[in-house]
Formats: structure tokens, C-alpha cells, sequence
């Protein structure tokens, strides 16, 4: 019997300064960084592979946390699909 295919999603996040784009599923996430002119390059985090797709914006906080300013103080989810 196959196991139930997950369905990869795309996440996009204000982080403080930095654009990040999610990508993947719980197990199999992949985190980049995105320029205003859509190209990506690897963020310089790893996502832990138990973490479900609700807990990530908490996640990118923690991690990036020393990165916040007084203009952009919170992580804000921009779309996902």
C-alpha cells in the first residue's frame, strides 16, 4: 500500500529585512532567500524536518530574530500557495 502523496506548498515571508520563500512540505522543507527581482539563492537556515507548516513563521522568527529593526520588527506571512 503507497503512502498518501504529500503536496508541496510555496511560502513567502517578510522576515524583518529579508524576502524568504518556503518551500516543500513537513520532512522536505527548503528555505531560500529572494531578491525584489524574484531570483532565490539558499537561506542560511535549516528548516528541522518535524516542523509543520503553521509553526514556520514562528521558526523564521527565532531564527532570524537578531536581524529585526525598529521599521521591520515582525515576520509576515505575503502568500502562499
Amino acid at each position: 500500500m503507497n503512502a498518501p502523496a504529500t503536496r508541496s506548498v510555496q511560502l513567502r515571508f517578510r522576515v524583518f529585512v529579508h524576502l524568504i520563500t518556503v518551500t516543500g512540505y513537513p520532512g522536505n522543507w527548503q528555505a531560500w532567500l529572494t531578491g525584489n527581482e524574484g531570483k532565490r539563492r539558499p537561506a542560511d537556515c535549516c528548516i528541522p524536518p518535524d516542523l509543520q507548516q503553521h509553526e514556520l513563521q514562528e521558526y523564521l522568527a527565532d531564527v532570524f530574530h537578531e536581524d529585526a529593526t525598529p521599521r521591520y520588527n515582525e515576520v509576515l506571512l505575503l502568500s502562499s500557495e
